[in-house]
């Protein structure tokens, strides 16, 4: 059984609310807005443009590093169900949260029904692949994204672990080398940091690194694809 974590949770200022670490104070999204942030980075920049730029895959593999509360999983779903596009998505949580502190946070920005399947997600059972709907499967696997060095490939990775000052080995070489070797070809890395180091280090790997604007009160994010 996972051991489940109990963070503080914060409103943000779109109206949703966001989660801290209290061992490392960092924030699970944007206290600028914790919905806007996931829109913007994962959805819009992550797979909106990938559907835009290859409308021939019926079919997306996408792996999130860090499920936390549940949120970008919740807003690929809308994606599925909104363009009926395929999407089986993996998502590596090492600290799984407690659903007593998913029920009290606020999502404003999604709707009741998507609020609903935001808590059945967090009731399916851990490192089991299963059919949420026609469109979406989901696989939640409680452990270290370091150890998931395997054979599937991903079209597309949500790099959401804690910033580089928190968790470095998550941002080293090793890290994102694991990155270019589970992404497809073509693949996307996509992540909310914009840290100099990170683009030197994924542009090592092999990605070409795409600077694009951030979200609200943030000057930039980073796309990495994999061409």
């Amino acid at each position: 059984m996972p051991r489940y974590y109990k963070p503080e949770k914060l409103n943000t200022k779109d109206g949703s609310d966001t989660l801290i670490h209290s061992e490392w104070g960092e924030l699970y999204h944007s206290r600028h807005g914790a919905i806007t942030e996931s829109r913007h980075v994962f959805i819009q920049h992550g797979l909106m443009n990938f559907i835009k730029q290859h409308p021939q895959k019926a079919n997306i593999n996408i792996l999130e590093m860090g499920l936390g509360s549940g949120l970008n999983t919740i807003l690929s779903q809308e994606v599925a169900e909104k363009h009926k596009i395929n999407i089986t998505y993996t998502g590596i949580e090492m600290f799984p949260v407690d659903f007593s502190i998913v029920e009290k946070m606020k999502f404003e920005g999604l709707s009741n029904d998507s609020v609903q399947l935001l808590y059945d997600l967090h009731r399916k059972k851990w490192n089991k692949n299963e059919k949420v709907s026609p469109y979406f499967c989901l696989n939640k696997i409680q452990g270290s994204f370091l150890d998931h060095d395997q054979f599937e490939l991903y079209d597309i990775i949500y790099y959401d672990a804690f910033a580089p000052n928190a968790q470095p080995e998550l941002w080293d070489e090793n890290a994102i080398g694991l990155c270019y070797r589970l992404l497809s070809t073509p693949g996307y890395w996509v992540s909310y940091c914009a840290k100099g180091s990170v683009k030197r280090t994924l542009k090592k790997a092999g990605f070409n690194v795409i600077p694009l604007p951030g979200p609200p009160f943030k000057r930039e994010m980073t796309r990495g694809e994999k061409i």
